[in-house]
């Protein structure tokens, strides 16, 4: 009975990949076959083709997975509104994240609080013009003469 091509191509492709030399594999390909060594060349050549294939194949979802995991370790980094807001509230309130060597008395904290404070107004709207609903204005037109 004859083995199917492509059956033999996979047992070549599975000794390429833990790294047999082709010698080697010449040897346990046309024993258990019964090949010639040109036979196993033909074959050992599609193999290779195979192989790269699927290599580049791999090569190229790793490279999508290593981008993915770069983009969101990257938004990771970006605090959200939330956190910005908790930051600054939390310096408003005359503390800083993370650190014990600010002289909370000296009147430049006092004016990183009142930045901060105001870093909030703006990030809440508080500082948004009023806004004016024309509709309900009446507009009343007066004729006449003009007396100078």
């Amino acid at each position: 009975m004859k083995a199917n091509k492509q059956f033999i191509i996979d047992n070549i492709i599975s000794y390429i990949e833990i790294g047999t030399p082709t010698e080697n594999i010449c040897a346990a390909i046309c024993t258990k076959f019964q090949f010639k060594e040109r036979t196993f060349y033909n074959h050992y050549k599609i193999a290779q083709q195979q192989h790269s294939l699927k290599r580049e194949a791999i090569k190229t979802e790793l490279m999508k997975v290593d981008t993915q995991f770069a983009i969101e370790s990257r938004k990771m980094e970006i605090l959200s509104a939330e956190d910005r807001k908790l930051i600054l509230s939390e310096i408003a309130r005359g503390k800083l994240p993370n650190s014990s060597k600010v002289n909370y008395d000296s009147p430049l904290w006092a004016a990183i609080v009142i930045k901060a404070i105001a870093e909030l107004n703006r990030m809440e709207g508080d500082y948004s013009p009023t806004k004016i609903d024309f509709e309900q204005v009446e507009i009343k037109v007066i004729t006449g003469m003009v007396v100078t």
